[in-house]
């Protein structure tokens, strides 16, 4: 199970466990349990150890994330000796919906470099056959989120930008539309790994901390990990695109904030109509998820003065002229 380059206690070292119901609270903030408990989660995910291998080659050595549809771990491949990203899809058409859209984008995209596209699959069965399929992809570094871009140069932002802007279009010529508008979804590069062994990736990604997922019957073992937090001065100014968002992705990088809010009652919608004014009425009815407001198509109503697009690039972008303010609120 364990690279074979690596010292003896590099063999057995795959982070530490929770000491006490502080760190055990923590680390529940960072990943909810019942997305694993079969008779609690529509979605259910599939349950993993850290220092598990699978498929008989990928050495799971640490957590990216997880959304709502996967969990993302980093391991090792040990046929290859490299560093590979596992999204690990959960239960149903999820994975096989995601491969086929990555399908259609390699066969009619002309330019993929920004993309992150997976290089190979497999499917890992539950005790009862239902199949999780797990994407193999190339190493990223971290999501943008406001604390890392307060940490980067504007000039950076808008490079980046720009390669967003770029790529969202060559996905737009091909006749694909993106659909999930996530920051979450821009990654940053991430500077070469150049030691195989395990120790020295914990020394720049934070060893995992970890509990065996409690208060749900699994079905295999598996565990609650923190995600990897990786250095300022380990991620490079490459930016690259995942699930395609455009819009906010650009907001995020220009502003420095989310461009809407999400804790109002109705969630991000109404933190859109609060910015934007109401949408088509037409459009009622079309919300699928809960939390759906009626309100939302009250055509009366008009955007708020004091958090629409305009008063939110005024505030955030204080630096800027009037003419560039004005063009970046038409292209938004």
């Amino acid at each position: 199970m364990a690279n074979t380059e690596a010292s003896n206690a590099d063999a057995t070292d795959f982070g530490d466990f929770v000491k006490n119901e502080e760190e055990e609270l923590d680390l529940e903030e960072v990943e909810p349990w019942h997305r694993y408990a079969t008779e609690e989660a529509q979605n259910v995910l599939y349950s993993i150890s850290v220092g598990e291998v699978l498929n008989e080659r990928y050495l799971v050595e640490h957590k990216l994330g997880f959304g709502g549809g996967s969990t993302v771990w980093m391991a090792f491949d040990l046929q290859e000796k490299t560093n590979v990203a596992l999204k690990v899809m959960a239960v149903g058409k999820w994975g096989d919906n995601e491969t086929e859209i990555q399908d259609e984008i390699i066969k009619t995209v002309q330019h993929t470099s920004r993309l992150v596209l997976y290089t190979t699959t497999f499917s890992l069965l539950r005790d009862d056959g239902s199949p999780h399929r797990v994407l193999v992809l190339p190493m990223k570094g971290s999501s943008i989120c406001t604390l890392t871009l307060k940490k980067t140069p504007m000039a950076s932002h808008m490079s980046a930008a720009q390669k967003s802007l770029e790529t969202v279009a060559s996905l737009h010529e091909a006749g694909i539309l993106h659909r999930d508008l996530n920051a979450r979804n821009c990654m940053r590069g991430l500077a070469p790994i150049k030691s195989p062994s395990r120790s020295a990736k914990y020394e720049l990604s934070g060893r995992p901390m970890k509990q065996i997922i409690p208060f749900v019957n699994l079905w295999k073992r598996g565990d609650l990990v923190s995600p990897v937090k990786v250095p300022e001065d380990f991620r490079t100014d490459e930016f690259y695109l995942y699930d395609f968002g455009d819009m906010a992705i650009f907001s995020m990088l220009y502003l420095n904030f989310p461009p809407f809010p999400t804790d109002l009652q109705g969630g991000v919608v109404s933190g859109m109509v609060e910015c934007l004014g109401p949408p088509p009425e037409q459009w009622k009815g079309h919300f699928t998820h809960p939390g759906r407001l009626d309100k939302w198509y009250d055509q009366t109503q008009t955007a708020d003065p004091e958090n629409d697009l305009a008063a939110k690039l005024a505030y955030f972008r204080s630096d800027i002229d009037i003419v560039e303010r004005q063009l970046v609120q038409s292209r938004m």
